[in-house]
């Protein structure tokens, strides 16, 4: 009678194993490469590299350099290193190398540093590649100072996770100077206080050891130009109407629900592997993982930190059971598989970051926003008019790109928080044509405007005859005042 080894079997599991990976890898790729074209997504890239390539000429300005609005208002410029770099890298090659640089960030956490973490602990490929279907949501991809933050949450959850496992490092020190670094470059700053006092809170044998840490990271957010003022200003977001108002900080279930639904998917696995594998995770491990996950259902533009705050302890679990973990698998401190888990991924990232990137922005073709709605063609209308930009309403996302081509100075731009709420309110009630907007434009003396076409304003202004309609290419229009009441 014909019989299988258990040899085979083993084999034979090995190998299918192996062609899921490979299948699920090149889903992962495919995913990458569908959402290549969202690192100019954000409205926001526009007055970041202007801002960066601003500080490379004249240093940090005090106050605003882009509306004419906010004439001689203070500006706190809270994340000036990443503008800075930013800047540095669009004044040698412009935005495509920009957006190039933003993508490999992305592109090394995604296809190394994630991957690295689990397989580092013997999880098997193909429930790496599995759960790295499931994360990819735009917010990781727009070329704002947040890839900053999430570099320095994966770097600071390593060291504490290995202060936590094997006691105190020398690396346990290297975490004050990097929340210096932080502390200028993204918002997100608290976030690494809060995980150095979490395992002080969590630790019983070594905590005087983390509270010198922690007490020198309080000490380097004070290491800005602006010291104590930046605390006040960054948790100033959070009881800020105009800001609240942002889509993609809405809830993950009322931002585009189905495209979100892989993320659900993920966090509703990563919890059923926490629960019922809950004495593998620390209790630090978990309260991390909670709040990470509150955030990112809370809000949208949180859901990186939700992935990120989950992960190494998603990774815990699925190296303890059998059927997800290799046998034998190496120890994440076996030097024997450094070469193979750092060298060939990044190359591999690389690679990978380069090809798609080419392919969604060719090198030497001109490279604009990826918005809805595309205000390319106003723009270099308003190239071609100049004279128009002078007491011109604009949306947001115009004044980004008029930044961006230098066509200032603006009315407004994203930086809501520099706006402040009186104005932003002000601001939207003309942009939704609500009852008193036409004062509102007499006060300001507004000449012209730049609108999205689905605006409500845009609709009023086309009806109006006060207001001739130079220019319409179904998405933007351009609008000039031909008479006064």
């Amino acid at each position: 009678m014909f019989s299988i080894s258990e040899e085979s079997i083993c084999k034979l599991e090995r190998a299918v194993e192996l062609v899921f990976a490979i299948v699920l890898g090149a889903i992962c790729i495919s995913i990458f490469s569908d959402n290549v074209w969202r690192v100019f997504q954000s409205s926001d890239t526009g007055w970041l590299v202007r801002t960066g390539e601003y500080m490379l000429e004249h240093g940090l300005p005090a106050t605003d350099v882009f509306s004419w609005t906010q004439p001689g208002k203070p500006w706190i410029l809270y994340q000036w290193f990443f503008e800075l770099c930013l800047g540095f890298i669009y004044k040698i090659g412009g935005l495509w190398p920009t957006g190039l640089a933003g993508l490999f960030v992305f592109s090394l956490i995604y296809f190394w540093l994630l991957p690295i973490s689990m397989a580092s602990k013997g999880v098997k490929p193909v429930f790496i590649a599995g759960f790295l279907c499931l994360i990819a949501t735009p917010s990781w991809f727009w070329l704002r100072p947040q890839l900053f933050s999430f570099l320095l949450i994966i770097v600071f959850l390593r060291i504490l996770e290995d202060f936590r496992i094997n006691g105190p490092k020398r690396t346990l020190w290297l975490l004050p100077p990097l929340m210096i670094l932080w502390a200028n470059s993204h918002s997100f700053w608290f976030i690494g206080l809060i995980l150095i006092l979490s395992y002080f809170i969590h630790n019983l044998s070594e905590r005087m050891t983390l509270l010198k840490v922690a007490v020198l990271s309080c000490c380097a957010v004070f290491i800005n130009p602006y010291a104590g003022e930046i605390l006040s200003y960054n948790f100033g977001f959070v009881s800020r109407p105009e800001i609240a108002a942002i889509k993609e900080l809405h809830p993950v279930l009322l931002t585009e629900p189905l495209d979100n639904l892989p993320l659900l998917v993920y966090f509703a696995l990563t919890w059923i592997a926490l629960i019922v594998g809950r004495r593998h995770v620390p209790s630090v491990g978990l309260w991390l993982s909670a709040s990470g996950t509150i955030a990112a259902l809370c809000c949208y533009r949180f859901a990186p930190l939700g992935v990120l705050l989950t992960w190494p302890f998603l990774s815990l679990v699925l190296s303890s059971w059998k059927f997800t973990s290799r046998e034998n698998a190496a120890s994440p401190d076996r030097k024997g598989h450094a070469p193979l888990l750092t060298v060939a991924p990044i190359v591999v990232a690389a690679l990978i970051c380069l090809v798609t990137y080419s392919s969604v922005f060719p090198y030497g073709r001109t490279i604009w926003f990826t918005h809805q709605y595309s205000n390319k063609g106003a723009i270099v209308f308003l190239k071609q008019h100049p004279e128009l930009v002078e007491k011109m309403f604009c949306d947001d996302a115009a004044g980004c790109s008029m930044i961006l081509e230098n066509l200032g100075p603006v009315f407004i731009d994203t930086r809501f928080d520099f706006y402040g709420q009186d104005f932003t309110n002000q601001f939207r009630q003309c942009l939704y044509a609500q009852s008193g907007w036409q004062k509102l434009f007499q006060s300001w003396g507004i000449k012209s405007a730049c609108l999205r076409n689905n605006a409500p304003l845009c609709l009023e202004l086309k009806n109006s005859k006060q207001w001739k309609c130079l220019f319409d290419d179904g998405q933007y229009s351009i609008f000039a005042l031909v008479k006064t009441e």
